[in-house]
């Protein structure tokens, strides 16, 4: 059998490993973009500052196993589902019986004049930050548009290089899409605290070379020299592949096997399409997570496997912003009539907020003490009833003990 693996990160190493566990005799092919072997991605804005060594992005879970070919710094320009082909830039066709889409994402740059100048950055690649790197040397001030994870990781390392960082937010607070209003607001606070402006409820209208760097003009006429920018305004899917090929786009559209609309391509990661764990809406998920799972299910479906994947979570984010520890999974910020039960307790620094809707906790939000973020995650994902146990949640110091006394109550009730 000859599996074919379109990209060259969190989902396509998962499903190369789950392949070669599943069929230790197959053929398996990875093709990747980029010229360096998979690296974790969530850590590059580290390589800004080289506040981590390089080799702390090389993960053990990232190795591949043995006897898989590898295609590295070469691309895909189309796929032939009529003769099973791909065909790589250089040329080359490759014969395929089963193939994986795990084409990922890429940075946006939205369409604003001068966004295309050279002292305009987006962080997505290794590269990417390379080039930051190189940009930093010479700067004394910078300019970040966007207020979410990368823009605020982004922020810091280029504050430890001694730049200072305005952050241009078109919300009204940084890391809309995790937070609430309050753990925003607590957020804020500390990344002000640490040196950096931050300026929200406006955008980055233009980018103009001036005679000391770029000028960056902002929704509200103001004007902020800075000499380099950089572009954290979210990703979009790279669905080109499939689109050409006549699959099923938003995302790449799957089945509950991650299978496309064409027998024996499959897709995974960050360019499918798939429904949130939680509410049932359409997403595309971002996290590397979700990509890793998907990468696994669809490994092992194409070697034969019939896992059914059960969706993402929109939001589950991990991360420590201004040395607050952060974590968010689930449903956290709502409108009050959409029939949830939402507990919270605050403490100096701290902040817990907890979704509930019918006793089964859809959402957690912790800010400062993460302590029973897994227990959480846990039980969103499974959906358990949690019955009188509810309300008890948001405590300081709650225990998954009585949790698992009414677990182990029920089972005992059902063998009987």
């Amino acid at each position: 059998m000859r599996y074919v693996i379109i990209g060259n990160s969190a989902a396509g190493n998962a499903a190369a490993r789950a392949i070669r566990t599943s069929d230790p005799g197959g053929q398996v092919t990875l093709i990747g973009d980029e010229a360096r072997p998979a690296y974790y991605r969530p850590l590059i804005p580290f390589l800004i500052d080289r506040e981590r060594p390089e080799a702390d992005l090389f993960r053990d879970e990232l190795h591949l196993p043995q006897g898989v070919a590898l295609h590295l710094g070469r691309r895909a320009t189309r796929i032939d589902p009529s003769d099973k082909t791909v065909l790589l830039d250089d040329g080359q066709q490759i014969l395929y019986d089963q193939l994986l889409l795990a084409t990922g994402s890429s940075a946006v740059r939205p369409p604003i004049v001068g966004v295309e100048d050279p002292g305009v950055f987006v962080l997505r690649q290794w590269d990417d930050a390379l080039a930051i790197r190189q940009a930093a040397v010479e700067a004394r001030r910078a300019v970040i548009a966007g207020g979410g994870p990368v823009a605020m990781k982004t922020a810091e390392a280029l504050l430890r290089r001694g730049v200072s960082v305005t952050l241009v937010v078109s919300s009204p607070q940084i890391l809309s899409q995790l937070l609430d209003d309050t753990a925003a607001g607590m957020v804020r606070q500390q990344v002000e605290a640490t040196g950096v402006c931050v300026i929200t409820g406006c955008d980055v209208m233009e980018i103009g070379r001036g005679s000391e760097g770029e000028e960056v003009v902002l929704s509200t006429a103001q004007t902020l020299l800075a000499h380099l920018v950089v572009i954290g305004k979210g990703v979009v899917p790279n669905v080109e592949l499939a689109r050409d090929a006549g699959i099923g786009v938003g995302g790449i559209l799957v089945d509950k096997y991650l299978r496309t609309s064409i027998p024996d391509i499959y897709a995974a990661g960050d360019v499918v399409e798939t429904a949130d764990i939680v509410t049932g809406e359409s997403i595309v998920s971002g996290t590397w997570t979700n990509a890793t799972e998907m990468g696994r299910i669809a490994g092992e479906n194409m070697a034969g496997g019939v896992t059914e994947y059960e969706g993402a979570f929109k939001r589950l984010n991990a991360l420590e912003v201004a040395g607050i520890p952060v974590i968010a999974v689930g449903v956290v910020d709502l409108p009050p009539d959409k029939g949830y039960q939402v507990y919270t307790s605050r403490r100096g620094d701290t902040y817990r907020k907890l979704v509930l809707r019918d006793n089964v906790l859809v959402g957690a939000l912790l800010v400062g003490e993460i302590e029973g973020a897994g227990v959480f995650t846990g039980l969103i994902k499974r959906r358990a009833d949690l019955g009188d146990l509810a309300r008890r949640l948001a405590e300081p110091r709650f225990s998954y003990a009585p949790f698992l006394r009414l677990e182990t109550a029920k089972a005992e009730a059902y063998a009987c």
